[in-house]
């Protein structure tokens, strides 16, 4: 199975860029009693902008923060939030980290969508 989904990782995800995860963009977890959203079980939650979402309800999830990480990830850029999968990836021995397993929810067809978007343009999440 290892071989398999690093094969996907290196075509899949490393061909939009060595920092790429969908996660990003399609998965978010919203605690709208702290006011709080992250796309990812890893990196800490950050404030949703209540001023934005009067104008763009999907600021809830396509927040300024998240925009700015998704322009790294496209640019090959490491966002230090995401440090866990990086040390796991930099351990070498073809380690897996969450980005792939993150990613590989989604279908081939949403990934390519969302490399190819602006990363500033709201996305709706998958999951």
């Amino acid at each position: 199975m290892s071989k398999q989904l690093l094969d996907w990782r290196k075509k899949t995800l490393d061909s939009v860029s060595p920092s790429f995860c969908a996660a990003k963009w399609l998965n978010a977890t919203i605690h709208l009693g702290h006011g709080l959203t992250h796309s990812c079980h890893l990196p800490l939650p950050h404030a949703i902008d209540k001023e934005a979402i009067k104008t763009n309800p999907s600021a809830i999830h396509n927040t300024d923060h998240k925009k700015k990480l998704r322009e790294m990830m496209l640019k090959g850029e490491r966002p230090s939030e995401c440090e866990y999968c990086w040390k796991i990836e930099d351990i070498g021995r073809d380690n897996i980290s969450d980005r792939v397993y993150k990613s590989k929810i989604y279908s081939n067809k949403s990934i390519q969508t969302i490399a190819k978007s602006d990363p500033y343009e709201n996305v709706i999440p998958e999951s």
